[in-house]
C-alpha cells in the first residue's frame, strides 16, 4: 500500500476533470496504485471535482454518497479524516481544495 502525495492527488484530480480518456486513466491509476486510506482519498476527490465530474465519479464508486452531499461539507470531511487517519497529508489536501 502506498501513501498519496499532494502532486499525485492533484494530478489524479486533473485527469478526472479531463477528457474521457484522461478519466479512464485516472480510474485505472486509482485502482492499480493501491493507496492507503482509499475511502478518504475518494471523498477528497469527490469534494474537489466539479459537478458533472463529481456525479460521474460517484456513479462509478461504492462510496454510498447521496444527495445532499452533507459528508462533503468541509467540517464533516475534516472530522471524517480525523476519525479515520492520523496522517496529515489528508488535512493538507483538504485545505488546498478549500482554498479554491
Amino acid at each position: 500500500m502506498n501513501d498519496i502525495t499532494l502532486d499525485q492527488f492533484f494530478g489524479l484530480r486533473d485527469l478526472l476533470n479531463g477528457s474521457d480518456e484522461d478519466y479512464a486513466v485516472a480510474i485505472s491509476n486509482l485502482n492499480n496504485l493501491e493507496f492507503n486510506d482509499k475511502k478518504i482519498i475518494d471523498r477528497l476527490l469527490v469534494k474537489s471535482l466539479s459537478l458533472d465530474e463529481r456525479k460521474r465519479f460517484l456513479k462509478g464508486s461504492s462510496l454510498g454518497i447521496d444527495w445532499p452531499y452533507n459528508v462533503l461539507v468541509g467540517i464533516n470531511l475534516f472530522d471524517y479524516i480525523k476519525e479515520n487517519s492520523s496522517k496529515t497529508i489528508y488535512v493538507d489536501i483538504l485545505y488546498e481544495i478549500m482554498k479554491v
